[in-house]
């Protein structure tokens, strides 16, 4: 997927589901983008640094999805040996993350 079309895809994701105005920085240049293999619409914008996947903020998806969606982004890191860490969360999805 090119660079336009990813950063496309993930604005009609935040335009569906972002619900704070930190969401839109996901959109910086210097992130990459887990999506749902399993047909959840959602992203999470992560970068790793160290061995470790520092994703910006809540996930961006249906808020009934998040659990689902984090526990597929943590299978994800786990099976490339990455630690999982959640920054700059909200009250929303305290308890999942």
């Amino acid at each position: 997927m090119s660079i336009k079309n990813e950063a496309v895809r993930v604005l009609e994701l935040l335009k569906k589901y972002g619900y704070h105005s930190q969401s839109y920085n996901i959109l910086r240049s210097d992130k990459s983008y887990f999506y749902s293999s399993s047909g959840i619409e959602g992203v999470i914008a992560y970068v790793v640094k160290a061995n470790v996947a520092m994703a910006a903020g809540d996930p961006v998806c249906d808020p009934s999805n998040i659990y689902s969606f984090v526990t597929e982004f943590r299978m994800f890191c786990k099976e490339r040996k990455l630690l999982c860490c959640f920054q700059s969360i909200t009250e929303r999805c305290k308890d999942v993350l």
